[in-house]
């Protein structure tokens, strides 16, 4: 970096000042503003302002005050690098043919209103009060690396242009708010690391990097949260291109309330986004409140939270996704919260993504609603403890959520939801929700297991139908009742004084393997009606087993 000193006592100006620098140095003294407007010669020669600044200018009348010009034309390039600046420099309404250089200075504060300036060099810059650039228009890049500022940023109505930065500030510290509020900033707002102690407002901006990074905020902390929403005349901010808060730490919220982020970026180096066109890039991002990206928040690329720690909620409400249905110009866009936490996520859509990414969230409360559910979603990890919703889901409309556009058995979504239930004292649903999962599981198992998990469904449902066994035992009964009763004077017996036989009782001890009613020891039969009462006392043990293992399974769920 150049850090050219300013001009000596040997590079005095000419003897002869200009109209405006007569102005200028007599009134610096008295914290009366410099006023060029009515002036034929509006220029100020950049070397002026320097040697007095630095007190190398004959005749002043007093301690300077304050340097406040209005409406000049500054001839040449501005340098105050390192210097010691105790009052402050103001400038309204003028034009700057060459970037000011204030690299390492020290300066009171810095204000221009309304003018033009050929981009700002200010790495290192120490400001005890405020930066205020209000109006202001620069058609190269701002740089403030580095700087210190002990009051706020005000970078507010401005038109910024640079390429391919517009505003440099990596490492900065603010100790008061910063404000882009209203500005149109043509390149990337570069802010790796920043320190700002207040908010980081973006109110009514409008962020212009087509398919690049517009705002890169990596590593940055700020302490009372982003504001992307509505200025006062209700115009939201607008993004062309990405946002990226990887490992940013934001003490309030993150308000995006009704902005438009366009021209998705797709050099993402994330392993989750290569490739991907993505808007908002926030791994691992910190917030202690909320992230709200609603109201008529819409984004034609990617939202990736993965990893984000939200203490209040994530809201997606009634906010637009480009799907890419039916538009071969737009890829299926994609919100991704994988090992994301938050306190509530608000899931209802007014037009959603082609994909929702939820695995491994942890949530307390979720609300969607299945009118706005994306085609693809993928919940396996998801963990929640209440869902709700703006109208009643049935159950089974809970069950094509846990496997929309994911044809896989995953038994944790089916877990989380059946705990979900029951937590809400809706145990028919957690019954149902089980029976379901079981029978996703039978499609994926092989082998013995299988032909297990079919006598299961067919006899007890999976546990979750216990009923069916009674159905089954008073079917078998009736058969070998009918049957034994038909040859019951074949009966043969096997001791010699055995009870009387009746038919419907010996179909049920055959039936039931654990309890005796002396019939089935006494009496048998040689005829092909003994391959039936064979086929009874296996169904009683086949039944017997799949009850037992039904109230076990009751058992480990209690």
């Amino acid at each position: 970096m150049d850090l050219r000193q300013p001009r000596s006592a040997s590079d005095t100006v000419d003897g002869d000042l200009r109209p405006m620098e007569r102005l200028i140095l007599a009134v610096c003294t008295s914290r009366t503003p410099a006023d060029a407007r009515s002036m034929a010669d509006r220029t100020v020669r950049a070397e002026f302002l320097e040697q007095l600044v630095t007190g190398h200018i004959n005749g002043l009348p007093g301690e300077i005050r304050t340097i406040h010009v209005i409406g000049a034309s500054i001839d040449g390039e501005l340098v105050l690098t390192g210097l010691d600046i105790g009052y402050p420099l103001i400038f309204d309404s003028c034009e700057f043919s060459q970037a000011p250089r204030l690299c390492d200075a020290n300066i009171l504060s810095l204000s221009l209103r309304d003018s033009t300036i050929a981009g700002l060099d200010a790495t290192g810059m120490r400001v005890r009060g405020s930066v205020s650039m209000v109006g202001i228009t620069s058609t190269h890049t701002i740089d403030l690396r580095y700087a210190q500022i002990d009051g706020a940023l005000h970078i507010i109505g401005c038109t910024l242009n640079g390429s391919p930065s517009a505003v440099l500030a990596s490492q900065m510290v603010v100790r008061s708010n910063v404000s882009f509020s209203t500005s149109v900033v043509s390149g990337q707002i570069r802010m790796i690391g920043a320190q700002i102690g207040g908010i980081a407002i973006f109110r009514g901006a409008h962020l212009h990097n087509p398919n690049d990074v517009c705002l890169q905020a990596e590593r940055t902390e700020i302490d009372e949260g982003i504001w992307f929403d509505a200025d006062s005349a209700r115009s939201a901010a607008t993004v062309e291109g990405r946002i990226i808060l990887d490992n940013a730490k934001v003490g309030g919220s993150v308000l995006m309330s009704g902005v438009v982020l366009t021209h998705p970026h797709t050099g993402s180096t994330r392993k989750r986004l290569k490739g991907v066109p993505t808007s908002l890039q926030a791994y691992g991002l910190k917030v202690t409140r909320d992230i709200r990206c609603d109201e008529g928040f819409r984004s034609d690329g990617a939202i990736g939270l993965y990893f984000a720690r939200v203490e209040g909620s994530v809201s997606f409400d009634t906010s637009t996704f480009a799907t890419g249905a039916g538009d071969s110009t737009v890829e299926a866009s994609l919100v991704d919260l994988s090992g994301a936490s938050a306190g509530m996520v608000d899931l209802d859509f007014a037009r959603p993504p082609a994909t929702l990414d939820m695995t491994n969230v942890s949530v307390q409360v979720v609300t969607d609603n299945p009118s706005s559910w994306p085609g693809v979603i993928v919940l396996d990890g998801f963990a929640y403890d209440r869902l709700s919703s703006p109208r009643p889901v049935s159950v089974h409309e809970r069950i094509k959520w846990l496997t929309r556009g994911d044809a896989a058995y995953r038994p944790q979504p089916y877990e989380q939801l059946i705990a979900a239930y029951r937590r809400a004292g809706q145990e028919h649903e957690a019954r149902v929700v089980g029976y379901r999962k079981q029978h996703a599981r039978a499609k994926e198992i092989r082998g013995i297991s299988k032909i297990w998990s079919g006598i299961l469904w067919a006899t007890v449902g999976y546990g979750y139908r216990t009923w069916l066994a009674f159905v089954w035992l008073i079917g078998l009964t009736l058969v070998g009742w009918s049957t034994f009763t038909a040859i019951e004077e074949s009966a043969i017996a096997a001791v010699e004084k055995p009870p009387q036989f009746h038919s419907l009782v010996y179909s049920v001890d055959l039936l039931i393997p654990v309890v005796s009613l002396g019939q089935d020891t006494t009496w048998r039969f040689d005829s092909e009606a003994r391959w039936v009462a064979w086929g009874l006392i296996l169904s009683g043990w086949v039944l017997t087993t799949a009850v037992a293992t039904a109230i076990a399974r009751v058992l480990r769920q209690g």
